[in-house]
């Protein structure tokens, strides 16, 4: 959970994050041995922790909000990836970070240098510029993506993108009208998935997280025959250049 959302009053998890979660690791798990990792833009570390039952190697959490550096519940926490040294990571995951920054370029190539050659990048955006709406501006972001524009900004840092997909498409349809519904009556107030008011084990994120999971793999699977379904987010498989 990014740190602007995060509520110290309220431990549960929106299902989304719960599915998102389980969703990429599908993905992490297709990109082989992992040694040392990274999460960069880890927030609370909730995926980071994840991370720790598929890498063999160090963690690091890496978020610029972070109050202070060092080693946290088995996590090396860092506040840019700078410490992190040259060629040394297997993978590195940026989810639903590059939309906060206003030059991607210089975080990604920050990213590439400590990535080994042959490294594994995962990335997530929000998708398509017309669903910016209020939760954009709360969060702080610059932009939405399309698969092109995604491609094109990682094919210009070095990587090699194997594979993009958008998925759920079934909150693209609900924010469709949450956009329509705020250009007519104005920006509702935001909120966060810090709001969610129910338990992991909950009938309603169950079945929000399980509706979730199948709308995730169908865009899924349908990308990989070449048929791409508009999803609210974006995801990117690359692997690091050796030029």
């Amino acid at each position: 959970m990014d740190l602007t959302e995060v509520n110290p009053d309220n431990a549960n998890r929106h299902p989304w994050e719960l599915s998102r979660r389980d969703s990429l690791l599908r993905v992490i798990d297709t990109l082989g041995p992992l040694g040392d990792v990274a999460d960069v833009g880890a927030g609370d570390r909730f995926f980071a922790r994840a991370l720790q039952a598929r890498a063999t190697g160090r963690v690091y959490a890496i978020d610029s909000f972070y109050p202070h550096t060092g080693m946290v519940e088995g996590i090396q926490l860092e506040r840019s990836a700078a410490s992190i040294p040259d060629a040394s990571l297997d993978c590195v995951v940026m989810m639903d970070v590059l939309e906060h920054v206003e030059q991607e370029g210089p975080l990604l190539r920050d990213v590439r240098r400590t990535l080994k050659p042959g490294g594994a990048l995962l990335v997530t955006v929000p998708a398509y510029q017309r669903l910016f709406f209020a939760h954009d501006a709360f969060m702080k972001h610059f932009r939405r993506y399309n698969r092109r524009q995604l491609r094109r900004v990682l094919e210009a840092e070095g990587f090699a993108v194997t594979r993009t997909f958008h998925f759920y498409a079934a909150l693209c349809a609900a924010r469709l009208l949450q956009v329509a519904k705020e250009r007519i009556a104005g920006p509702a107030p935001a909120k966060g998935a810090g709001a969610w008011p129910f338990g992991v084990n909950h009938p309603a994120t169950v079945t929000v997280k399980t509706l979730l999971d199948w709308d995730y793999r169908v865009c899924a699977g349908l990308a990989a025959l070449g048929v791409f379904v508009p999803g609210l987010s974006l995801c990117a498989v690359c692997r690091k250049t050796s030029a």
